[in-house]
């Protein structure tokens, strides 16, 4: 066996202290003659790997294992176990330069690069990593446990999981998003990418490596592509897209917790004539200011916002009672009744307000919007600057108000309108001196329609 692996045969090679010498390198050489040098406490068991070659020249590696004999200090035999580990040698140098190539091509990306071991938990940090987040190699331990106390405590759960999973088998990759503290104090987010690269013989993982690719400006995207969706430009209050959800969510909490919400429609009286008189410009301010007027009205778990135009939705949660849905009803008036001060100018605009109770007046979220839409519009009917809740007859109001509309457009169509002409006598004379023309809906079904019901509706 030892023959072989020197490329040669008993009958070519006879070992001699010059022959055997010729197939140590120098290094090797002087390995072997340093576990040849005794002491006090010599080592009886000798292991050591070193490079050699063969008759033919052929460069290779060696790993010696054996048992020394020594005698008074001075080694009188040793017997080795001789193995070629020269392809071992060979695929752990290709490794080595993979790794490097692999480590460069990503260090010139601008990602970082982490490397676990698993069991030691220690982790090495490329310079781009820590240049990624301005530490020096001094300022981090490189202990795992140390480096995660860095992720932001909201993201630290999640990307612990993750990286377990990975780690136990559950998935091919480790994937996270998370924050990570910079050495200012500020937070980066970045994208986490890694997967296990060697086990031991039971599936244990040895070592997992991966990258660190900074995606701050990203998230800083996607939040204001977010916000722009979800928030008023004007008065950064949520949006009608927004209020919706925020009503799934509550409409919910009412069903687990057995507890009511309302839901508030406000409309600013008189705004129009804001907008005609001071502009646009002045209108906003004003938008601006009321916003935050009704934003002190309510409490923190409510929500207030922006429907568009001069109206405002609130909505009221947590509501065990109804009682206090009228006390922040009468805060909401009082406040937007008081003068708004624009272009050195007091404006005064007032509000109507239409109000439906969940799970009261409905329990589907389409239901009750419609509901405070109503309430909203017999308020401003009644004068203006107070507030109405829904009832079942508003309902059958606005539904016979909707029939009288679609039932008008049939009656011009059809011709169902008739001229009444009511004389007009002078009472000096009795004499008849002119007539006033009236004009009444002979209606197929109901026969003559009263002028009180639809005249409103047609005007």
């Amino acid at each position: 066996g030892v023959y072989r692996i020197f490329d040669t045969s008993p009958a070519q090679f006879t070992p001699t202290l010059e022959s055997t010498r010729a197939l140590f390198t120098d290094a090797a050489w002087q390995v072997v003659s340093t576990s040849y040098q005794g002491g006090d406490n010599p080592p009886e068991q000798h292991c050591f790997e070193i490079e050699m070659l063969t008759v033919t020249g052929r460069p290779i590696w060696v790993l010696s294992k054996g048992h020394t004999t020594w005698r008074n200090g001075k080694a009188v035999a040793r017997t080795a176990i001789v193995q070629d580990t020269t392809e071992r040698k060979r695929s752990e140098a290709a490794l080595h330069d993979s790794e490097a190539r692999w480590k460069l091509a990503l260090e010139s990306t601008g990602d970082g690069l982490w490397d676990l071991n698993v069991q030691t938990g220690e982790e090495y940090l490329s310079p781009n990593l820590l240049q990624m987040y301005g530490y020096t190699p001094s300022d981090v331990s490189h202990v795992m446990d140390d480096l995660d106390r860095l992720t932001h405590p909201q993201d630290r759960a999640q990307m612990l999981q993750d990286r377990r999973d990975h780690l136990g088998g559950l998935t091919p990759t480790y994937v996270n998003e998370h924050r990570v503290q910079c050495k200012d104090g500020s937070w980066k987010w970045i994208l986490s990418r890694g997967m296990v690269i060697s086990r031991d013989e039971q599936g244990k993982p040895l070592r997992m490596i991966g990258t660190h690719t900074d995606i701050t400006q990203r998230k800083s995207a996607e939040a204001l592509i977010w916000a722009q969706a979800h928030f008023d430009p004007l008065t950064d209050l949520p949006n009608r897209r927004m209020l919706r959800e925020r009503l799934e969510q509550e409409q919910k909490k009412c069903r687990r917790d057995g507890a009511h919400l309302a839901v508030l429609f406000i409309d600013l009286d008189r705004f129009k004539e804001v907008n005609d008189t001071l502009g646009h410009d002045q209108g906003d301010l004003l938008l601006v200011d009321a916003a935050k007027r009704i934003s002190s009205c309510v409490r923190e778990v409510d929500t207030v916002a922006r429907m568009g135009g001069d109206e405002f939705t609130v909505l009221v949660t947590e509501l065990h009672t109804t009682d206090p849905i009228e006390g922040i009803l009468r805060k909401i008036l009082r406040a937007l009744s008081s003068a708004f001060v624009l272009a050195n100018e007091q404006v005064y605009v007032s509000a109507s307000i239409g109000v439906t109770v969940y799970p009261d007046d409905a329990s589907e979220i389409d239901d009750l919007l419609r509901q405070a839409d109503q309430a909203l519009y017999v308020a401003k009917n009644a004068g203006r600057n107070r507030y109405r809740f829904f009832t079942p007859a508003l309902q059958e109001a606005t539904q016979r108000r909707a029939q009288i509309t679609h039932d008008l457009r049939l009656a011009l169509a059809e011709q169902q309108f008739r001229v009444f002409y009511q004389p007009i006598v002078e009472l000096a004379s009795g004499v008849v001196s002119k007539a006033e023309a009236l004009v009444r809906w002979q209606h197929p079904e109901r026969g003559l329609v009263s002028p009180v019901e639809f005249i409103p509706v047609a005007e």
